[in-house]
């Protein structure tokens, strides 16, 4: 009888037992888990697609450095970006500086189209400068959009890469930066360098005499 009884006591703990531990352990299938694994999952994805947009997605090229354009015709092409400088958000960069460090006064002065005959004038100068004139500069003009005006800015070219024009000249784009806002007045002007063999033409100065917008210089 004892036997019997004890028996009975254990077989009602092992219910018990069983009961209490279906009541706090939920099965494989319940929902309780599924917010969880859902959760994690989708973290997991945004992660990788984060990772996967950042080391794949490039930056627009763009089609000139400045998205400058050239007036009239011009044996040389519009400005091309330097490799150091791919991806490299530029023309805004020197817009904000512009709407915020000139003057209106310095704004206005490049408003104005420089004529024909003022460009050639220019060139002649600069050709017939005593230091300048083994460089055989040429002048055209481009325009590009500044605080929300059309700016126009005459370009000086040297045919040579910026090294070659430093051993004919040490110091020859300071040169024809003064020569260059003697004839013109305060306003922006852009020195560049034309590279034959790779056929790029880099610019080294935007600038008028006061505020330097964009300085470009070779890695040592």
């Amino acid at each position: 009888m004892k036997k019997l009884i004890l028996f009975v006591l254990l077989l009602a703990l092992a219910l018990v037992s069983y009961l209490t531990y279906q009541s706090v352990t939920p099965p494989v299938s319940s929902p309780n888990t599924t917010p969880i694994t859902t959760a994690v999952s989708e973290t997991t994805v945004a992660d990788v697609t984060t990772m996967t947009t950042e080391s794949t997605t490039q930056a627009p090229v763009a089609k000139s450095l400045f998205d400058e354009k050239i007036i009239g015709e011009s044996d040389y092409p519009t400005a091309t970006v330097p490799p150091r400088l791919a991806g490299m958000d530029i023309y805004n960069a020197i817009n904000k500086y512009y709407q915020e460090h000139y003057s209106q006064d310095e704004k206005t002065a490049n408003q104005s189209e420089i004529s024909a005959n003022e460009l050639q004038s220019l060139q002649e100068v600069l050709n017939n400068h005593s230091q300048l004139s083994n460089l055989n500069v040429s002048v055209d003009q481009v325009t590009m959009t500044l605080d929300g005006q059309t700016v126009y800015i005459p370009r000086i070219i040297v045919p040579m890469t910026y090294a070659a024009a430093q051993q004919t000249l040490p110091d020859n784009d300071l040169t024809i930066l003064s020569e260059s806002m003697t004839q013109l007045g305060n306003r922006l002007i852009m020195i560049a360098y034309y590279d034959e063999a790779d056929k790029t033409l880099t610019v080294y100065h935007l600038t008028n005499w006061t505020n330097p917008l964009f300085t470009y210089k070779d890695e040592a």
